[in-house]
Order: structure tokens, then C-alpha cells, then sequence
């Protein structure tokens, strides 16, 4: 971790690390919740989301995706 300390000079401050090995711990394990989570969607809710996430589509078009394909 990098602490900026006050000095006399007007130089750089140094950025402030704030990733520790428990919060890249916590973040890959969150990152694999989520995954394993959605895996387990059926697949039209998966394309859904491809749709959002991936083709940057909006939620009226991909509404509309989705009722075109599998109905109200």
C-alpha cells in the first residue's frame, strides 16, 4: 500500500493502493457467483442478457427480443 505524505514541495502525490489480496480474493469469488448464477439461467434469459451486456442493446429492444421469440 502507498501512502502520499505531506511535504514542503508541490510535487506529485502518490495514488493511494487499495486492492489487498482479500478484496482480489473477494472479488474473484463474487465474479464467480455470479457466473455460476447465471449458467444456471435458462437460455433465453442468458441471450437477454448478451443482449444487454454485450450488443449494448436497451431494455425496450431486448423486451422486445424476447416477446418476438418466446411470446407476452
Amino acid at each position: 500500500m502507498t501512502v502520499a505524505m505531506d511535504s514542503e514541495e508541490d510535487g506529485p502525490e502518490l495514488a493511494v493502493d487499495t486492492e489487498t489480496p482479500e478484496t482480489i480474493l473477494m472479488n474473484r469469488f463474487n465474479s464467480q457467483l455470479v457466473q455460476r448464477a447465471i449458467d444456471d439461467l435458462p437460455v433465453h434469459y442468458r441471450e437477454t442478457l448478451l443482449l444487454c451486456e454485450v450488443e449494448e442493446c436497451r431494455t425496450r429492444r431486448s423486451r422486445k427480443y424476447c416477446q418476438s421469440r418466446w411470446g407476452p
